[in-house]
């Protein structure tokens, strides 16, 4: 530094670094920061500044201007020696804000360390407030390789593992939301005024529908179920009823209702939508009219259906709270949208997902909670990946080949 004038093109820069204290755990929710490039100068107008780290992703990114404050510019007359002469004129720096996370970080680390590292989100959220306290995607990568510029090793690495570290699969993976749709069936059907003792004999075989065949899940079928305990054994078959009777058009029109196909608004960059199908859409794409085909697929999930995890978070804190659409706030939180749908339909609900996870025969009684103290309400779902008639085990197959797996609960 005594001998800067002496040394040309050389300076001293002081800068700050991100040291993630977490690591992997965190890495998308937080992010990470990077040096500024060309194409960042231009959207957040600082052409006229050096390099620095900005956010890249996460919070880093979606809070950046919150973060950064404002840059202070001294403008110093010098002599042909380089030696400073006088100020000629100064704008102080505004010192960025610091912001809290609803985050837990004991929670975080714990569900990471629970998930496989081929793949897995969830998202734990306040039913009362729409706080997200936990968010974890797995696999992950460690965001202190980005923050000094990542190395081409790494970079690689990251870009080969089959198992996409680098995709934040809270709210950008999409997946078909499978069983856990059917409660969008089933509120469809009681918006629609389908009395819910209405019972259906499930017999567990396949119908024929022109070439394709609609069967229940469990081979020697339900019995006669109503609207709860059909949510209980998750029978597709009064599914089907369902939509033969009110039409795939109202339960995707309360879908939409409900927030699917639509962003949430979590502040998370890059969020995806999700699709929630139509006729119209159909037409467009394949050239072809709604099914009554397409309408039972819908009705228990599959078809062109996907969701993120975040939505189906959403989704069982609006069941919770009896109609309140929470915006998803990993920091702060947002007044609710109370929905115009009968908060008695939603007690309908819950007490089928409190018979899910405590009743015998609920999809989910093998994994309850014997705790009295934390009694859960819960919905599984499984979508397929790859059709394989006559049998839903899928574990002789390939890796990317297999189910999702899906539990919804509160």
């Amino acid at each position: 530094e005594e001998n800067l004038t002496a040394i040309l093109g050389i300076y001293i820069e002081i800068g700050q670094l991100r040291d993630y204290h977490y690591k992997e755990s965190f890495a998308h929710v937080i992010g990470y920061s990077g040096i500024l490039n060309e194409k960042e100068k231009k959207e957040l107008g600082l052409n006229n500044i050096g390099n620095f780290n900005v956010g890249k992703n996460g919070i880093e990114k979606w809070y950046e201007q919150t973060l950064r404050g404002d840059f202070g510019v001294k403008k110093m007359e010098v002599n042909a020696g380089g030696y400073y002469v006088r100020e000629l004129s100064s704008q102080p720096s505004v010192k960025g804000e610091s912001i809290t996370l609803n985050i837990n970080a004991d929670l975080q680390n714990y569900i990471y360390n629970l998930l496989p590292k081929t793949g897995g989100s969830v998202v734990v959220m306040d039913t009362e407030s729409g706080a997200i306290l936990s968010a974890v995607s797995s696999p992950s990568f460690d965001p202190n390789k980005f923050t000094g510029g990542i190395s081409h090793d790494y970079w690689k690495e990251l870009n080969n593992n089959p198992y996409t570290p680098l995709l934040n699969r809270l709210s950008q993976g999409t997946y078909p939301p499978g069983s856990i749709f059917k409660l969008v069936t089933i509120l469809a059907a009681l918006e629609d005024g389908v009395d819910p003792e209405m019972e259906v004999v499930c017999s567990g075989g396949a119908s024929a529908l022109g070439n394709n065949y609609y069967r229940c899940w469990h081979k020697s079928g339900h019995g006669a179920v109503n609207m709860k305990s059909a949510i209980e054994h998750s029978c597709n078959a009064y599914m089907y009823k369902i939509a033969k009777m009110i039409g795939g058009e109202k339960v995707l029109d309360l879908a939409t209702k409900l927030g699917f196909g639509k962003i949430t608004g979590v502040d998370l960059p890059g969020e995806s939508s999700g699709f929630v199908p139509s006729a119209s859409w159909k037409m467009r794409r394949f050239k072809s009219d709604w099914s009554l085909g397409d309408s039972l697929n819908i009705a228990i999930g599959q078809g062109a259906l996907l969701a993120t995890t975040v939505q189906i978070a959403r989704f069982g804190a609006i069941i919770a709270s009896r109609g309140k659409m929470f915006v998803p706030k990993i920091v702060g939180q947002e007044e609710a949208l109370q929905l115009d749908i009968k908060p008695e339909h939603f007690d309908i609900l819950q007490s089928a997902m409190f018979n899910v996870v405590n009743s015998p025969g609920g999809t989910a009684y093998s994994k309850r909670v014997l705790d009295p103290n934390w009694l859960m309400c819960g919905k599984t779902g499984t979508s397929q990946v790859q059709a394989k008639r006559g049998s839903m085990d899928l574990n002789k197959a390939s890796f990317f080949g297999r189910n999702h797996a899906m539990f919804l609960g509160y």
